[in-house]
């Protein structure tokens, strides 16, 4: 039987997992086009830094807590802000999503990942994924935000990302946002129609009755499934 891309991929990458250290320290490189946040930080010491190749993107995250999650906003010039992608503190599942201004954010497709724990203690994670998932360019801009479960925000502030000092110039890579590892949030679960009572939010959280996207806070709470038990983790 012939075997998935993924699995290949998923196969490879465990049989030569790098020590935590090791990851760090090659994360950015001269041959990859990085980003961090602060400015010139010490990429362990960083608080996000986003890395790339031509079939790779790496996300490192630190110091996010218990319940949390790191959001991406994804920036283009001349366009209003719409595009994030956002990972949870200590699991290996990251999603795509929109967050229009002046209305909250909602998730559009799951995105299953590698995920490394560089420091459990201090919620240092890298996530590693085998394509490039987020547009890259000079017209392109990175910030992101820390969330806390439960907490909805509308027009949050967020902290930008620099290019690193010594890592590849900017440049247009080619980008894909569907795999096998990824999955539309509309095909994969079902009609809210089809969910049992007690499943629902008990922050009675309003969500698209399409399923075209799911509110975050549906989310952490781990409360969504379809009729056949399946959590959106």
């Amino acid at each position: 039987m012939k075997l998935s891309l993924l699995f290949l991929f998923a196969v490879i990458l465990i049989a030569g997992r790098a020590e935590p250290l090791d990851l760090i320290e090659n994360l950015c490189t001269p041959d990859k086009v990085c980003f961090s946040s602060p400015k010139g930080c010490e990429t362990e010491d960083c608080d996000v830094v986003i890395s790339f190749t031509d079939n790779e993107t790496q996300i490192y995250m630190n110091d996010i807590k218990d319940y949390h999650f790191m959001l991406l906003y994804i920036d283009k010039t001349g366009l209003p802000r719409n595009d994030i992608f956002v990972c949870f503190s200590g699991t290996d599942k990251c999603f795509f999503g929109i967050e229009p201004p002046g209305k909250l954010h909602s998730l559009t497709k799951k995105q299953n990942t590698i995920m490394d724990i560089i420091n459990e203690n201090n919620g240092a994670y890298m996530f590693t994924f085998p394509r490039v998932i987020l547009d890259t360019g000079d017209n392109v801009t990175y910030s992101f935000r820390d969330g806390e479960a439960g907490v909805d925000v509308i027009d949050a502030p967020s902290t930008p990302l620099f290019h690193v000092n010594g890592t590849d110039s900017v440049k247009n890579l080619i980008v894909s946002q569907n795999g096998e590892d990824v999955k539309d949030i509309h095909t994969e679960y079902e009609s809210l129609e089809a969910m049992e009572p007690t499943d629902r939010s008990k922050r009675l959280v309003a969500v698209s009755r399409t399923l075209r996207n799911v509110n975050l806070d549906e989310v952490i709470a781990n409360r969504f499934r379809s009729s056949l038990s399946k959590s959106i983790f």
